[in-house]
């Protein structure tokens, strides 16, 4: 009997697959790795180079096609009493006391010759003048900080011009939502429409400009050339566009509104419906409409609130059914509305007793508000009109002078900065007032036998 052969085993390394680790959103249709723990529609991200270039995409969207980015950011600064008191507070702060002229200093070299007279004069002369519509550098100034701590962009219109003899340099503000960048980079097409004519390409009045430091000449008006200047707010994974310092928190801006409107809905009808009533007998459509519009006026809104519904019947098969419904949320509403604007607040580096806030434990005190005043003036305020000014008027205002023929010297702008808090409430008013100034304040009569001199009374 013949053996069958026996079987060699080839001996095969054991290779084990990677695990796939793609998780799979189906609200959202996104694919994406487990490290990404942020729903996609929560991501502000810049379209892809390679997406732009297979798309028939001129000009690139702020962040898609429905202009959605802009929309929250717009919504957060209007809903958001925090956020929006923070805006408003920065840019003030950023404006300043007024703007002065200094030596200019290079990044090394240092500049010690004074502005003269007449170079001071010039540029006084300019941004007391410096859009077609006369407005001051304060004017234009403000809109542009605005913009650029709001969104994280700012756009400025250059118009160089010689018309009727006469030589201009103009900078004049362009809203943020009017201008949208060229894919190929360089241009930017400016319509008021992009925001309501969303997914367009070629919205209504579209004009097509170069963007800072060259200009092309303007189709409609001879001797005219233009360029748009960007200011933009560097983030990482943004190459076009620049986003607004806060933008971690535009979401809790959202909660903060979020609660005050469940509030709201609250005080109207129970903040749920407060119950649910059915009415018994033979109604008409029209009767039924109407009966139900009386109960609407009657218990909802402001001062009908928890009031008596009361029936006199002589029919009990007409009584109408209400059924209590009982709100059993426990949410904490409170805590989350601190905690939104707590964290608003650390998302725009400021303070909470600057942005209003008091801390609790502590009364606060001159020197504390200047302390922190002081350190929010230089690592929040001072590198933000640096940004400005770096980006915008010192590019600016050397072709100023060499277009205007205007000697603005070796000069630059600067802003004049204020403390909110004075040094006043530190220095006891015995040591700088009289006895009779100190009782003129409080609205006491002076002193008769002191002749308004300090002395001592036995």
């Amino acid at each position: 009997m013949s053996k069958r052969p026996q079987q060699i085993s080839q001996t095969r390394p054991i290779v084990q697959k990677k695990p796939n680790f793609l998780a799979y959103n189906s609200a959202t249709d996104e694919k994406g790795s487990l490290g990404d723990f942020v729903l996609h529609g929560d991501l502000a991200k810049e379209i892809t180079a390679e997406r732009l270039k297979q798309s028939s995409y001129e000009y690139v969207p702020f962040l898609n096609d429905n202009n959605n980015l802009f929309k929250e950011i717009f919504n957060a600064l209007l809903t958001s009493p925090t956020n929006a008191a923070i805006i408003q507070k920065k840019v003030r702060m950023i404006l300043g006391d007024s703007f002065t002229v200094r030596p200019k200093q290079g990044i090394v070299l240092r500049n010690d010759t004074p502005p003269t007279d007449e170079q001071l004069i010039n540029w006084d002369a300019y941004l007391s003048d410096m859009t077609p519509d006369g407005d001051t550098i304060n004017d234009v100034f403000y809109k542009v900080a605005f913009d650029f701590v709001t969104f994280g962009n700012a756009y400025i219109k250059i118009k160089k011009s010689k018309v009727g003899g006469v030589t201009r340099y103009y900078q004049q503000y362009l809203p943020f939502s009017w201008v949208r960048l060229a894919k190929e980079g360089g241009y930017c097409g400016v319509s008021k429409y992009w925001d309501t004519q969303s997914g367009r390409q070629d919205p209504d009045g579209l004009v097509r400009y170069p963007l800072f430091p060259a200009f092309e000449p303007d189709e409609d008006i001879d001797g005219v050339e233009c360029s748009i200047l960007h200011i933009k707010n560097h983030y990482p994974h943004f190459y076009y566009y620049g986003v607004p310092a806060y933008i971690a928190a535009v979401l809790h801006c959202e909660l903060e509104y979020r609660i005050a409107k469940y509030n709201q809905s609250q005080f109207n009808n129970g903040f749920m419906p407060s119950a649910f009533m059915q009415v018994f007998g033979a109604y008409s459509q029209d009767e039924a409409e109407q009966a139900v519009k009386a109960i609407d006026e009657k218990y909802q809104g402001t001062g009908n609130n928890s009031k008596l519904i009361l029936q006199v019947l002589s029919d009990p098969a007409t009584a109408a059914k209400i059924d209590i419904l009982q709100d059993i949320k426990e949410g904490s509403w409170l805590e989350l509305g601190q905690i939104a604007k707590e964290n608003i607040v650390t998302a725009h580096e400021f303070t909470q007793s600057l942005a209003g806030m008091a801390t609790s434990g502590s009364l606060g005190t001159n020197q504390q508000m200047r302390a922190e005043f002081e350190v929010l003036q230089n690592t929040v305020i001072r590198p933000m009109q640096q940004q400005l000014l770096s980006q915008w008027l010192s590019k600016t205002m050397p072709q100023v002078g060499e277009y205007e023929s205007k000697d603005f010297g070796n000069n630059e702008l600067d802003i004049l900065n204020n403390s909110p808090v004075s040094f006043s409430g530190d220095i006891p008013a015995s040591v700088v007032l009289t006895t009779d100034e100190q009782r003129e304040i409080l609205g006491f009569e002076p002193l008769e036998n002191q002749g308004g001199n300090d002395a001592n009374i036995d």
